[in-house]
């Protein structure tokens, strides 16, 4: 039964099309099209979404085909299976949940369902250690570059899947 300002969508449900509102979303159906909420966001084991998602706070459990962007948090249930990019503030990945794609942890700027180009993804360059520190081999010298703190954090995680 759904909680007052909740919708349900039911594994019997099939829309297609884009859905849009201010209260949260539970669903075990499919949907076909983009999602944008004013609140959460729960895909449910079982159900499936086929669009870009955008949400105040996104749980998966299910299927997600497209980029998910949060402005509070993200997380995936072991039973998740999402291929696109996630972005969030806040993300949680539980073991078992399988990403094909990026992830994205810190400030999110900008909120829109509408489609971006993938971006390559690359090994970030390993700092070089200057001979006259006392740090080891792979330490940053002295003179290196701190982390901007006006930038948010990104990090960045793909897993592959085994064949069997």
């Amino acid at each position: 039964m759904a909680q007052p300002g909740e919708s349900i969508i039911e594994a019997q449900t099939r829309i297609r099309g884009d859905v849009r509102g201010k209260d949260s979303l539970v669903v075990r159906g499919r949907i076909r099209g983009s999602v944008e909420l004013e609140a959460a966001l729960v895909l449910e084991s079982g159900g499936l979404i086929r669009g870009n998602v955008s949400a105040t706070e996104v749980t998966v459990g299910g299927v997600l085909v497209g980029d998910v962007e949060a402005r509070d948090r993200v997380v995936l249930l072991p039973t998740a299976q999402v291929q696109g990019r996630v972005r969030s503030r806040s993300l949680r990945v539980e073991a078992g949940a399988r990403v094909d794609g990026s992830l994205e942890a810190g400030e999110v700027q900008q909120l829109s369902a509408a489609p971006q180009a993938p971006r390559p993804l690359s090994p970030a360059p390993e700092p070089a250690a200057s001979p006259d520190s006392e740090a080891g081999p792979g330490a940053p010298s002295s003179d290196a570059e701190s982390p901007d703190p006006e930038q948010p954090r990104r990090s960045r995680v793909v897993v592959v899947k085994k064949r069997s």
